[in-house]
């Protein structure tokens, strides 16, 4: 890993460049630790806090699974209080 440099000090092109690789590739292993597949394989090994119940947290949700999921008058009380919000994502 590159040294930090020195208030004051010049830095010469290879310097400079080596301290923005170390930073892309530091960038790209924080990527790589956040895609959905890593998370949810972590939730697999380590669990997870906000986990719920025994369903994972990190799991695939299907398209307008929540109409078959919630429970009809839940359903009618978020259409209710969320309708505009709801008809500009064409949920409705």
């Amino acid at each position: 890993m590159p040294s930090p440099p020195q208030v004051g000090q010049e830095l010469s092109e290879e310097k400079i460049n080596s301290i923005i690789f170390k930073q892309i590739e530091e960038i790209n292993n924080v990527i790589k630790k956040c895609t959905f597949k890593q998370v949810s394989d972590n939730e697999k090994k380590f669990g997870f806090v906000e986990r719920k119940g025994k369903e994972n947290f990190f799991r695939k949700g299907l398209v307008d699974e929540w109409k078959v999921v919630l429970k009809k008058d839940l359903i009618q009380k978020i259409e209710k209080e969320f309708y505009k919000e709801m008809r500009e994502l064409k949920y409705l």
